[in-house]
């Protein structure tokens, strides 16, 4: 995992769960068109910070060939992919390989693949 080292240490080794409070820590996702607060909890929180340090916050993708295409796998860690941006990268990334592309991933706590050949993403 590539992370930025020093952050990811002071987190882990200062952020506590009396400081979480303290600070008024939290994680917040939009939920129809409102940003709501969906964790207070110390631990997950720090989890949530960490993770978005490591890789710089990008998914973890694993590549391989599979039926003359390209097949790629996402390291899911409780963050499912947002599906605009899936469905644009998946495109371009026909384009630039010249066949079909595949990926992987986790999507509502459900194994799901995507396939894109053309100009259309579409599920396996």
């Amino acid at each position: 995992m590539r992370a930025l080292g020093r952050d990811v240490s002071f987190l882990s080794n200062y952020l506590t769960p009396e400081l979480v409070e303290r600070l008024d820590l939290y994680i917040y996702k939009k939920i129809g068109l409102e940003w709501m607060v969906v964790e207070k909890e110390g631990k997950k929180v720090k989890e949530a910070l960490i993770r978005q340090l490591t890789n710089c916050g990008f998914p973890y993708l694993e590549d391989d060939n599979y039926r003359e295409g390209l097949y790629l796998r996402h390291y899911h860690d409780g963050r499912d992919l947002d599906p605009k941006p899936l469905e644009g990268t998946l495109e371009l990334l026909h384009f630039l390989w010249g066949g079909p592309v595949y990926l992987e991933t986790v999507r509502g706590g459900k194994r799901a693949i995507f396939f894109c050949e053309g100009k259309r993403v579409s599920t396996l």
